[in-house]
């Protein structure tokens, strides 16, 4: 079977000695069951791109009067360059008219899979690329993004997910920032800094702008749970919740509360003997277990990369690589002064040793004490209240 391309080349050989009018500047083909048509387009066709790894949207509205099925093949030309190509998704229908209304998507849709991955020290391309190869996708050009990740472990999580996830770590890492895109039918992993045009958006030459920001996404008022055992004896107990865009002792509103909302999840998780697989695997890319691996650290690496937000720290499985990281930043804070809900604190047992013992998350601040959530904490994830006299530092991410 020919190619959306080529059968539209044919197309536009045949119509361009006179059979009938030459190519508009902007056009429309579907390739259905091997012939290639124009589409009637109404009221123009909508693009929408999305830098966050996103499919590629084309939305159009045509009449009923050739066949086409979910599933085919559909580009969108300008002067002859194809700009999108993609695959219908859905066909809308209406009673009172012979219309249809197409949503087509670009190649990274089918990157939505669900799968499990294993990568031990891949680079952030070489994953990518692997990740194509799976799912039969097309693929243009993959630049080097150097950074090794040391691995990569993930159970029934999305193709674009790991993508995502492996590009945050090495803009983590590098200061380096790679976009993943599909290139009018080719997929394609780039650097920013390689992409830079030679044209400026200004007043003059932007036709129209919009800018929103909004409170609505990820916040919520209060959340009260009452607990009352079952027992006569027993106390009751109430666990509140605020509203982190009213919390004044939150780092930076929605964001710490997200990362403390898994960090809290994962309390009472234990990681002891044969049973410390969790946190490393994920880290080491193999099961380990014994007080050979000590986790703190990999636990707070874990629980930005879960919430998201693996970008906002450096991960691994040294606590002084970490604090390096916020130094790096210019967010790191000698001392507790100032300190907040989800702020990164590091302990120094021995008080000017010269190496940090222990790392952890900061839930909240309770007078001359931190109540804070830490892994490795009696072989468990635990919430521990401690004397901000013995936090020694702190680093602060950029929610």
């Amino acid at each position: 079977m020919k190619t959306l391309k080529e059968a539209y080349s044919e197309y536009l050989k045949r119509n361009e000695n006179g059979l009938a009018v030459q190519s508009p500047q902007i056009s429309m083909a579907i390739l259905h069951n091997g012939e290639t048509f124009e589409p009637c387009v109404e009221d123009g066709v909508q693009i929408e791109w999305d830098r966050h790894a996103s499919a590629g949207k084309m939305t159009f509205t045509t009449m009923a009067v050739k066949s086409f099925s979910e599933g085919d093949p559909v580009a969108f030309y300008y002067n002859n360059k194809c700009i999108f190509k993609g695959y219908v998704f859905t066909k809308k229908r209406s009673k009172s008219l012979p219309k249809i209304t197409v949503t087509a998507y670009d190649q990274l849709r089918y990157l939505k899979n669900k799968f499990s991955y294993v990568f031990v020290k891949k680079k952030a391309s070489d994953i990518v690329k692997s990740l194509c190869e799976d799912f039969n996708l097309e693929v243009g050009t993959i630049e080097d993004s150097k950074y090794i990740v040391e691995a990569v472990a993930e159970e029934n999580k999305s193709a674009v997910d790991i993508a995502l996830s492996v590009t945050e770590e090495t803009l983590a890492n590098t200061g380096q920032m790679y976009v993943l895109y599909d290139d009018a039918g080719k997929i394609c992993y780039r650097n920013v800094l390689n992409m830079k045009v030679n044209t400026v958006l200004d007043k003059d030459t932007a036709q129209d702008l919009d800018y929103q920001t909004s409170i609505d996404e990820e916040t919520y008022n209060r959340v009260v749970l009452y607990y009352k055992p079952k027992s006569s004896t027993g106390s009751s107990s109430t666990f509140t919740s605020m509203d982190s865009s009213l919390d004044s002792d939150s780092a930076t509103g929605s964001g710490a509360q997200k990362i403390l909302s898994v960090a809290a999840s994962q309390i009472g998780t234990a990681e002891t003997g044969n049973n410390n697989v969790k946190y490393n695997t994920w880290y080491y890319g193999h099961a380990v277990s014994g007080s050979a691996y000590p986790w703190c650290a990999v636990f707070v690496s874990w629980v930005f990369q879960n919430a998201g937000m693996a970008s906002l720290i450096t991960k691994s499985a040294s606590c002084e690589v970490i604090a390096d990281g916020f130094r790096n930043r210019g967010s790191y804070v000698s001392g507790h002064s100032g300190l907040k809900a989800g702020d990164v604190v590091f302990y120094d047992w021995a008080n000017g040793g010269g190496t940090f013992d222990h790392i952890g998350i900061v839930e909240s601040i309770s007078g001359a004490n931190a109540i804070v959530i830490e892994g490795n904490y009696q072989n468990r994830v635990s919430r521990v209240t401690r004397s901000l006299a013995t936090i020694k530092s702190y680093g602060r991410p950029a929610y």
